[in-house]
């Protein structure tokens, strides 16, 4: 947890996904289940963005700076606005292989 007055370093992924139909449909990707932007980032990319952001951090003057890596998902959809999901700390949240 930072302090109130603490810097932080937020690193951000940003996953897209077209929709091909409108939400209402059943062919809709998030009608019957929750596929979202994010589930297309593998362990691999996970592990790369970790480490990038660690030597990211470790060049800085105060290599302790507190860090955080979020994704934001876009879900594009035909005819409607883009949905915009901010998942904060989105890495911590589940482990990678």
């Amino acid at each position: 947890m930072k302090a109130p007055n603490q810097r932080l370093v937020v690193f951000v992924e940003v996953k897209t996904r077209r929709v091909v139909s409108a939400p209402e449909s059943p062919a809709h990707p998030l009608h019957n289940h929750p596929l979202r932007p994010s589930d297309n980032l593998s362990p691999h990319q996970k592990r790369r963005l970790r480490q990038a952001a660690d030597e990211w951090i470790s060049q800085l003057p105060d290599p302790e700076t507190p860090s955080r890596i979020d994704v934001v998902e876009v879900l594009l959809i035909p005819n409607a606005p883009p949905e915009i999901h901010h998942l904060v700390d989105a890495l911590l949240l589940e482990p990678i292989a």
